[in-house]
Order: C-alpha cells, then sequence, then structure tokens
C-alpha cells in the first residue's frame, strides 16, 4: 500500500515537465499552477530527497517556488530557462477570473510573499517593475518573463 508521500511523488513523477532523478529536480516544462498544490509538492520532493532544482526550460507563475529559500533547495538555471510570474489571482466557480480591487490587493500580497524569498537579483527585477495582473483584468497567460542569459544571471549558473 502505497503511503500518500509516495503517491503525490508517484504523481509528479507522471508530470511531463519535471524530472526527478537522485536528489535533483530538473524542470524542463511546467505550466504553473495552483500555489498550494505548488508547495506541496515542493514538500513532498524534498521529503524524499530532493536538494537540487535545475531550471532548463520553461518555469511560469506557481513554479517559481521552486526557487523560494523558504525551501533551502540549490536551484540554478542553463541557458533554456524562462521563469515568468504574474499577480497571483482566483477563479470564480464559473471558471472565470475574478476581476475586482479586493482581488488584487489579496493577490498582491500573495506575490510580495512568493518574491521575497526568490534569488536577489529576480527578486529586485520583479519587485522593480508593474506585474501584469489578471484580476485587474490583464490576460492570465500575460507575464513578465526572464529569459535565458538572463535568468542564468539572476538565478545563478548551474
Amino acid at each position: 500500500m502505497f503511503s500518500s508521500m509516495k503517491l503525490v511523488l508517484a504523481i509528479m513523477l507522471l508530470i511531463p515537465g519535471i524530472e526527478i532523478n537522485g536528489n535533483t529536480a530538473t524542470i524542463y516544462y511546467d505550466g504553473g499552477g495552483n500555489i498550494a498544490e505548488y508547495e506541496q509538492q515542493i514538500k513532498t520532493a524534498k521529503k524524499n530527497g530532493v536538494t537540487n532544482v535545475v531550471i532548463d526550460g520553461i518555469c511560469p507563475s506557481a513554479c517559481i517556488l521552486w526557487m523560494h529559500e523558504s525551501y533551502d533547495l540549490n536551484v540554478c538555471a542553463k541557458e533554456n530557462a524562462a521563469v515568468g510570474f504574474h499577480i497571483p489571482y482566483s477563479i470564480a466557480p464559473n471558471g472565470k477570473v475574478i476581476v475586482s480591487e479586493e482581488e488584487y490587493s489579496i493577490g498582491l500580497m500573495i506575490a510580495r510573499e512568493m518574491v521575497i524569498g526568490l534569488p536577489e537579483k529576480l527578486r529586485d527585477h520583479w519587485f522593480g517593475i508593474k506585474l501584469p495582473a489578471p484580476s485587474k483584468g490583464d490576460p492570465v497567460s500575460m507575464m513578465d518573463w526572464v529569459i535565458g542569459d538572463d535568468a542564468v544571471d539572476m538565478i545563478g549558473d548551474c
């Protein structure tokens, strides 16, 4: 019988864009998603021995949590890295983004908590610009992207 942690890890291994090999998780393509689900994935990966994260592809939105200092992971980026971020938002039961000043304020507080724990250069970059905000009407797909050599410089080279 699988323990819940082993089941979550097994599900993570099925995600086509993240490969776990020994103590290293390599992100090739990750679409982002629910913050709470990412927090659980990362905690489970750590409990199962992951100590290193290599970003070698697309890592937007909640995927950036892999870089957050609170998880104490060794993170680096390769030249294929593309990390993107926008202000977090909520989805209504009808599947649409909730657009309101209150949701924007909540998203802004969450974004601050997420960005404050990132590598210094990346953190400073995202604190220094106006990030796209779906709760203000920006398209969900709209993000600020840091790509290639810029990502390597801001995150650290592998």
